[in-house]
């Protein structure tokens, strides 16, 4: 399985999530301290936001190990954005390593990663791939389980009210994602679905297996300003609404400030970033 981090909040120097801080993503693409295998060097990846220029995020992938990328540090730490997620690869043993197979995956506005594994994925993916739409189906490139994942979210997304605010549509086509993916797979085997996706302006973040006693780690940090002190996060707390939201596999640093994200549930970040939670049913 893989780790992935996600913040929303004020524009920082990405490095303050990518690199700098004690945990951070690339410190977990070789020391997970939350999973038994602590290695995750079968690629990186990271997208960014930049209203400013376009709706659609910016996106570095690559095959190369995280943490012996010279040019993941060089871009980290000059580019700023409000809006940015990474994450680390662990490939599933059947799965080759390559670029297009590295999240996040991206189609228009949305940014899309998962850390998990679809059960029995080979012997399903004829299944899977023919639920999707032709329009989805044709943005496939790699050949992860992921991918796929993210394909039927896609579809799933279009067929959504469009008087449902923004937040609520993507929530519920992940949730009907989950759905859908679970009863294809049965539950003979474990599926993780731990999954995020952003549209520029909101998040939404899913816990979740089959088996709930072994839904992969998933943390959440709220509050009014990210402050990374030496190599300590810091999210001070709000007596309101809160202007600053990471959603990480792992927690970026050792503080009491995380909160263990409750298994089968979705964390749903609005644009104003307000949070809210969602007990999941799948």
């Amino acid at each position: 399985m893989c780790r992935f981090v996600i913040y929303s909040g004020p524009p920082i120097p990405l490095d303050h999530i990518i690199t700098r801080p004690a945990h951070s993503i690339i410190q977990q693409s070789k020391d997970s301290t939350l999973r038994s295998e602590p290695v995750n060097g079968d690629g990186f990846g990271m997208a960014w936001y930049v209203p400013s220029v376009s709706p659609h995020p910016g996106v570095f992938r690559s095959i190369r190990p995280a943490w012996n990328n010279r040019n993941v540090r060089s871009i980290s730490r000059v580019t700023t954005s409000g809006l940015v997620a990474a994450h680390v690869r662990a490939a599933s043993p059947e799965l080759p390593v390559a670029d297009v197979n590295c999240h996040p995956f991206t189609f228009g506005r949305y940014a899309f990663m998962h850390n998990g594994g679809i059960a029995r994925f080979r012997s399903l993916r004829r299944r899977l791939v023919d639920c999707l739409s032709d329009a989805a189906y044709e943005g496939v490139e790699g050949t992860t389980d992921s991918e796929i994942a993210f394909a039927m979210f896609l579809d799933r997304l279009d067929v959504q009210p469009s008087d449902l605010p923004a937040s609520d549509r993507i929530a519920n086509a992940i949730e009907k994602t989950i759905h859908d993916i679970v009863q294809i797979a049965g539950g003979d085997e474990v599926s993780y679905l731990n999954f995020a996706v952003t549209d520029g302006k909101r998040v939404v973040a899913s816990r979740y297996a089959t088996d709930p006693k072994v839904a992969p780690s998933l943390f959440l940090n709220e509050g009014c300003h990210y402050i990374l002190e030496g190599d300590q996060v810091h999210l001070r707390p709000c007596a309101n609404a809160h202007s600053a939201v990471v959603i990480s596999s792992e927690p970026l640093s050792a503080d009491e400030e995380w909160t263990e994200i409750e298994r089968n549930s979705l964390v749903v970040v609005t644009a104003d970033r307000r949070v809210l939670h969602r007990k999941l049913t799948s």
